[in-house]
């Protein structure tokens, strides 16, 4: 069952990627997005809780991520794109805030 589970966690990252990213672009609430993600996309073997709560925490916490990639980001964080920006988002808030993720990840 557990690699069920990681399978459903890996299926939640890359959808909380496609959200930041259309964040990025369009801008919008949290909340609106993770809606609409879970309205219009396939989101049955995805760990839905933890979609919700990366989408909702990255873009809450995309001050203070951003203040801590800054000295490893090799270009102003303007010039970033938005894929790129995401994922640098979601892997600094996961580093920050989910110890029990295991460092391969």
């Amino acid at each position: 069952m557990a690699g069920s589970s990681n399978v459903a966690r890996v299926r939640a990252r890359r959808t909380a990627v496609q959200a930041l990213y259309q964040w990025h672009l369009a801008g919008g609430a949290a909340d609106g997005i993770v809606s609409e993600f879970m309205r219009e996309r396939e989101t049955e073997r995805m760990d839905r809780d933890y979609f919700s709560t990366l989408v909702r925490d990255v873009i809450r916490e995309e001050p203070g991520l951003r203040e801590q990639l800054a000295p490893h980001v090799d270009r102003p964080w303007e010039r970033v794109g938005p894929v790129e920006r995401s994922i640098l988002l979601l892997g600094a808030y996961e580093l920050a805030h989910c110890p029990h993720i295991p460092w391969r990840v």
